[in-house]
This record gives structure tokens, C-alpha cells and sequence, in this order.
């Protein structure tokens, strides 16, 4: 390496880490919503706990098959909203309301989830939908994005892009939910689309790499997908986790 490179590395390093890095720090929200939003989690928690049973119940004295994607759909939500108070992970002011969010879209679920209905599986649009890993036994969260016509009884097969996100320093899954829950289909847009969680900043490392292949297989069992046309893509630390898988 000249002189010169190492100059420009050693000026480009000093100013990356100078003082101008502005260091976002987690924080508790006020009290008052913390404890709105508690209530509102073990709330929620509680139904999706009634519910689960209900459905072993019936499984037991039906031999029907108990959904577990369907209750992993729902239960992103709960485990959202129990981590972000776990480890007050409230970045900024409207993170509160990004919990309340987070809240509401998952007792829609269970509610309909009650009513044997599971609408957001096949909506046309952005949908969070859930899977339960084999690293840990946990629930971890994914967008998918449907196109118009997508039907699983049908003999039609689906391009899937897996998309990768770039590092966002103050992302957890209440704020992934509220990115992409309820989203409406972008203009254009004619192929099945995945954005991974992957388990937020590990540059799709060790848990974050598993993610992504954990969360493809989950979208191939409910969907039918073109295996020949799936793609990898992403910006910043997503493309280079693109790069590295």
C-alpha cells in the first residue's frame, strides 16, 4: 500500500470515528405509557396463550391439525411489544406509538385467529408473518409483499426476492412491524417479495444468516415458488450479507 492510500485511510478512519458520530441511546418511555402498554401486552399475551390452548384442545378431540404458522402470525406481535419494554428499546418519542401499533395489529389476529380465519395470509400487499426457529425455539418476524393472483391452490409459480435491509441502529421489531404491517402493494410490483428481519444488526451472521434461509423455507411452504428465479439483494450491510450468503 503507497503512502497516499494509507493517508487517505488513516484521515477517512480518524473522521469515522471523531465527533461527529451521533450515538442514538435506547430509553424507557414515561411511565404512564409504559404502563398502558404493559397491561396492553399481558392483555394480549393472554388471549394468544387461550387461544393456542383452544386449538390443542381441539386437536385432541378432533385429530385435527393445530395451524402453527397461524399462531406464529400472531405471536410476533405479543413477543414485539414484550421485548421493546424488556429492554426499553423506545429510540425516539413515536416508538410509543409504534408499540400501540404493534398492539392493535396483533389483537386483530387473535381475534381472527378465534374465528378460524387467517385473511392476512394470502392479502395482496405487505404482511408480517411469523416462524418459529429451530436456533432458539423463538418466534422471528418477516415481511412478505404479494402481488395480485397469488393463490396456493393454484398450479402458478412465484419469482421470490429476498430482500436484505442495511444496518438501521435503532430498528427492533416494533419498528420492523410498523414498517411493512398492512403496506399496500407498490406500483408495478408483479413478483412475491421477502424482507428479512435478520435478527436486526448481525450483518446476516451465525442467527442472522440462519434467519434468511429459515425465513425462505417458510415462505416456500405456503406459497408456490419458482425455485429458478429466487433472488438476494440488498444496501449497505444487506449487500454485503447479499455478498456473503
Amino acid at each position: 500500500m503507497s503512502f497516499n492510500i494509507r493517508l487517505v485511510l488513516l484521515v477517512f478512519l480518524g473522521w469515522a470515528s471523531g465527533p461527529g458520530i451521533v450515538q442514538v441511546l435506547a430509553q424507557a418511555p414515561p411511565a404512564d405509557a409504559e404502563k398502558s402498554l404493559q397491561e396492553g401486552s399481558a392483555k394480549l399475551q393472554d388471549k394468544l396463550t387461550a387461544e393456542t390452548e383452544r386449538r390443542k384442545a381441539l386437536s385432541e378431540k378432533t385429530g385435527r391439525r393445530i395451524d402453527e404458522q397461524a399462531l406464529a402470525d400472531a405471536a410476533v406481535f405479543p413477543k414485539a411489544v414484550e421485548w421493546i419494554l424488556r429492554h426499553k428499546e423506545f429510540y425516539k418519542p413515536n416508538y410509543v406509538q409504534q408499540t400501540q401499533q404493534a398492539l392493535k395489529f396483533g389483537t386483530e389476529r387473535v381475534e381472527q385467529l378465534a374465528k378460524d380465519q387467517t385473511p392476512w395470509q394470502n392479502r395482496v400487499g405487505s404482511t408480517v408473518l411469523g416462524y418459529v426457529s429451530k436456533v432458539d425455539g423463538s418466534v422471528q418476524p418477516y415481511a412478505l409483499t404479494l402481488p395480485e393472483g397469488v393463490d396456493p391452490k393454484s398450479g402458478q409459480r412465484w419469482p421470490l426476492y429476498v430482500k436484505l435491509h442495511g444496518r438501521a441502529g435503532t430498528m427492533n421489531e416494533v419498528n420492523f412491524i410498523t414498517r411493512y404491517e398492512a403496506k399496500d402493494l407498490p406500483k408495478g410490483q408483479s413478483w412475491i417479495q421477502l424482507d428479512v428481519f435478520g435478527r436486526t444488526n448481525n450483518a446476516y451472521r451465525y442467527a442472522g444468516e440462519t434467519d434468511v434461509f429459515e425465513a425462505i423455507a417458510d415462505v416456500r411452504r405456503r406459497y408456490r415458488i419458482d425455485d429458478r428465479r429466487i433472488t438476494l439483494w440488498g444496501f449497505s450491510m444487506g449487500g454485503a450479507g447479499a455478498w456473503h450468503l
